[in-house]
């Protein structure tokens, strides 16, 4: 979208039901989580075409949030209970992991040590050591969490809980 005329610029077909989108950090690549076909697809920002398809374990995946280093994707599988991880440089799947019912958001610290990973229908938030790409801590949140944001300073996780209409400040 060019943001000064407010007009579309190209449109990039990704097939049924895309999720979030997200892109890397060094702004290369849009990773979009399509629930229907279990992937996740890496559109290229200069060619606006998709340059890989990449296929999830984990069932419906949600959101495809890219580490601040661009090495890894994680990705929340909705019906698996897990997340994904991918190792972007090999393009595939390298380890899923079990977080509680209907995982969610997901955050990264600014230095890329841990991630932080809301599962909705489990009240709680997933914290990963992202070196060992294991969850280390279960946070329990507030009535299903959801959305995630960290703080740029990476003091704080700000969480959403659908069920209480609050966000969650957790002191990382």
């Amino acid at each position: 979208v060019d943001t000064t005329r407010g007009t579309v610029l190209a449109s990039v077909p990704l097939g049924d039901s895309p999720e979030a989108i997200y892109l890397s950090p060094d702004g290369k690549w849009i990773a979009a989580a399509i629930e229907e076909n279990d992937q996740v697809l890496l559109v290229d920002t200069a060619t606006n075409k998709v340059g890989r398809s990449i296929k999830m374990r984990g069932k419906n995946p949600e959101h495809a949030v890219w580490s601040p280093d661009g090495k890894w994707l994680y990705v929340s599988a909705e019906e698996a209970d897990s997340v994904d991880i991918i190792d972007v440089a090999q393009g595939q799947v390298i380890k899923s992991v079990k977080v509680g019912d209907r995982p969610r958001g997901i955050g990264f610290l600014p230095d890329g040590t841990r991630a932080y990973v809301a599962a909705e229908n489990a009240d709680t938030v997933n914290v990963f050591d992202v070196g060992k790409h294991e969850v280390i801590a279960r946070i329990k949140a507030g009535s299903r969490s959801n959305g995630v944001t960290v703080h740029p300073d990476g003091k704080r996780v700000y969480v959403s809980s659908g069920g209480k209409g609050t966000v969650q400040v957790i002191d990382t």
